[in-house]
């Protein structure tokens, strides 16, 4: 299993989101927020966000990432 944080490497407040890939499923724990939508931009899929809790630095992105993976 690879974990990867990618809002580490965002410019600004990002929030929270993690990447987790294991036998090729792509699973995003929380959206995040801000510039972590670059990260997000750059993977080939996303097979299922898990949202931990409803404040807006977890889940501002995730209208990008429907849009973005349905």
């Amino acid at each position: 299993m690879k974990v990867q944080n990618l809002a580490e490497e965002a410019s600004d407040f990002t929030g929270n989101i993690w990447k987790f890939k294991k036998n090729g499923e792509t699973v995003l724990i929380d959206a995040g927020t801000g510039d972590s939508w670059k990260q997000i931009q750059g993977l080939e899929k996303v097979d299922k966000v898990v949202i931990t809790h409803s404040h807006y630095d977890h889940i501002d992105n995730l209208p990008k990432i429907v849009d973005l993976f349905s």
